[in-house]
């Protein structure tokens, strides 16, 4: 079954389960991230190709993150190439019409790269980082200091030269609910 109408220079890059009511969040590779409700997108059939959620800046720029966000995860974390991150409260993203340019998530620098990726996590998570060289790091977000969005980052994981970042995920244990 057709999910949704890609365009051939496109990629799917994010899929999350909502209530109706939830909020969206958009981050991209050049540091800016837009917030808006879900109910700004109208609902549309499966072959479309949807609507513009963050118009990019620049023509290297692209969409590296889609963030659902509820009041179980506090805080937004953005980790760029070269093994800086930071947890951001989810407060300082103001509410934006969709479509628009954004807000600064991240200031994007030759120490720090571009953003690899974006989640929300809770301070009791833990998230593991992969190298495209295949280091891999488990570490505790609560490790990860609270900062602002127009700030770099601190090193979460340490990078040989010529090595980035390529991927985090968010680890959830097992409990008995979700066993």
């Amino acid at each position: 079954l057709i999910a949704v109408k890609i365009e051939e220079s496109d990629s799917l890059i994010g899929v999350g389960l909502t209530d109706g009511s939830d909020d969206i969040l958009l981050a991209t590779s050049n540091g800016q991230a837009i917030r808006f409700g879900e109910q700004d997108i109208r609902s549309m059939g499966r072959n479309s190709r949807g609507v513009i959620g963050i118009r990019l800046k620049k023509d290297n720029d692209k969409v590296v993150s889609m963030v659902v966000i509820n009041d179980d995860l506090p805080h937004i974390l953005t980790i760029c190439e070269n093994g800086l991150g930071k947890r951001t409260e989810v407060g300082e993203y103001r509410f934006q019409s969709r479509g628009g340019s954004g807000t600064i998530n991240c200031k994007i620098t030759e120490k720090n790269g571009n953003v690899v990726s974006v989640l929300a996590v809770n301070p009791d998570d833990e998230i593991m980082a992969v190298t495209d060289r295949g280091m891999m790091i488990r570490t505790a977000v609560d490790q990860i200091s609270i900062i602002g969005r127009y700030t770099q980052g601190v090193k979460v994981i340490s990078t040989r030269e010529n090595e980035i970042v390529a991927s985090i995920a968010r680890i959830i244990e097992p409990t008995e609910k979700n066993q």
